[in-house]
């Protein structure tokens, strides 16, 4: 008899219910992502170049890291131990040779979960002209 009660008093009142689920989801959402940020560190970025080539394009000298995730974890990072590097080193021949923009961060495994984080750099792939 109880349920019976209690379904048809969820029927009578079903929009009041759903505003209130809807209301409750917008607020879980809007405290979730109100402590995410975003941080960008420009880096120097080590070139890699390959034997036999020359390269007739300037080399980039940095590149931005852009780190995105909780702002407890973010700032938690040692951005030191971050290395930058572009391989060229299998480019075997002339013309224009586009390689992304590697981020070695082994050393940070140790002490920080980075699967909660989104480390990605600006530019994503450098482009050298090579004769």
């Amino acid at each position: 008899m109880k349920i019976n009660k209690r379904f048809s008093m969820f029927l009578t009142k079903w929009k009041i219910c759903t505003l209130c689920f809807l209301f409750a989801l917008a607020l879980y959402i809007a405290v979730y992502f109100s402590g995410s940020a975003e941080r960008e560190i420009a880096m120097p970025l080590e070139v890699i170049l390959p034997e036999g080539f020359e390269a007739s394009s300037l080399l980039p000298t940095e590149a931005t890291v852009v780190i995105k995730g909780r702002e407890k974890q973010i700032y938690m990072l040692d951005v030191s131990r971050l290395r930058l590097f572009a391989d060229f080193s299998r480019v075997d021949k002339k013309g224009v040779a586009a390689v992304p923009v590697m981020i070695d961060y082994a050393d940070m495994l140790n002490y920080v979960n980075l699967s909660d984080l989104s480390i990605f750099t600006n530019p994503a792939i450098v482009k050298i002209y090579f004769e």
